[in-house]
C-alpha cells in the first residue's frame, strides 16, 4: 500500500515566513538567526574592531622570528578577526541595552518628581489633585511593566 505524498505546506504563514525551533513553542515569535548580523546598528563598527584585531596579530606574528609560535599567530589572526567581531556586537548590545535602562529609569523618576511636586502645590483642585494622582498611578504601571518585559526578556534567555 503506497502512500500519498503530502503537499507542500506554505512554510511559517504563522510566524512570518520562519521555520519554527522543534524546542520553541507553538506561537511563539522567532527570531532568524541572522537577524542581529542584518542589523546595521547592531553590528556597527565591529567589521573594524574585528580586522583590527587580526591584523594586529598578524603584525605580531610578522616580526617574530620563524618557528611554531609565528606559524600559530598567523593561522589564528583571522579566527582572531571573527572572534573580536562577535565579541564586539556582544558587547555593544549589552551596553546599548544597559544605557537605555538607565535612560528610561532616569525619565521615570524625573516624571515622578515632576508629580511629586505638582501634588505638593496647595491651591489644586480636587479634581486636579485626582488627574495627578491617576498620572502618577499609570506612570507607576508603566514603571512596573518596564521593569517586568526586562526580568522576563532576561529569563528567557537562560
Amino acid at each position: 500500500m503506497a502512500r500519498e505524498p503530502k503537499p507542500p505546506e506554505e512554510k511559517g504563514a504563522e510566524n512570518g515566513g520562519r521555520q519554527r525551533s522543534k524546542r520553541t513553542k507553538p506561537g511563539a515569535r522567532t527570531v532568524a538567526p541572522s537577524a542581529a548580523l542584518n542589523d546595521p546598528q547592531a553590528t556597527r563598527g565591529a567589521g573594524a574592531a574585528g580586522v583590527g584585531g587580526g591584523t594586529f596579530i598578524a603584525i605580531i606574528a610578522s616580526a617574530l622570528p620563524e618557528g611554531l609560535l609565528k606559524t600559530v599567530l598567523i593561522w589564528l589572526a583571522p579566527a582572531a578577526t571573527l572572534t573580536i567581531s562577535a565579541l564586539w556586537i556582544w558587547a555593544r548590545k549589552r551596553i546599548i541595552s544597559y544605557l537605555e535602562d538607565q535612560e528610561a529609569e532616569k525619565y521615570f523618576l524625573a516624571a515622578r518628581r515632576a508629580i511629586e511636586e505638582a501634588l505638593s502645590n496647595q491651591s489644586l483642585t480636587a479634581e486636579q489633585r485626582a488627574e495627578f494622582e491617576q498620572n502618577r498611578v499609570e506612570l507607576d504601571r508603566l514603571i512596573v511593566a518596564q521593569k517586568m518585559a526586562r526580568a522576563t526578556h532576561l529569563a528567557s534567555r537562560r
